[in-house]
């Protein structure tokens, strides 16, 4: 089974979510509708990044902590 990190990006809220799927179809549009949390703020979510890994301990938090300066805003995201 595929495992994908994945990256949205809003405009109006100008914030970045990282999230981790096994359907990178289906679930970034999931957080456009009748979702809650963090998401739901925002309507206007776009897939800016996605990254396929084989097994899905290869895509927990701590293996992606490149992403942390950009998440938190210490950098920009260049995509």
């Amino acid at each position: 089974m595929r495992f994908y990190l994945y990256i949205l990006h809003s405009r109006q809220l100008n914030k970045y979510y990282v999230g981790h799927t096994s359907n990178i179809e289906e679930r970034p549009k999931s957080h456009l509708y009748n979702h809650l949390g963090f998401t739901s703020k925002a309507k206007d979510w776009v897939l800016v990044y996605s990254e396929e890994f084989s097994k899905k301990q290869m895509h927990k938090p701590e293996s992606y902590k490149w992403i942390k300066p950009y998440y938190w805003g210490a950098q920009k995201l260049c995509i």
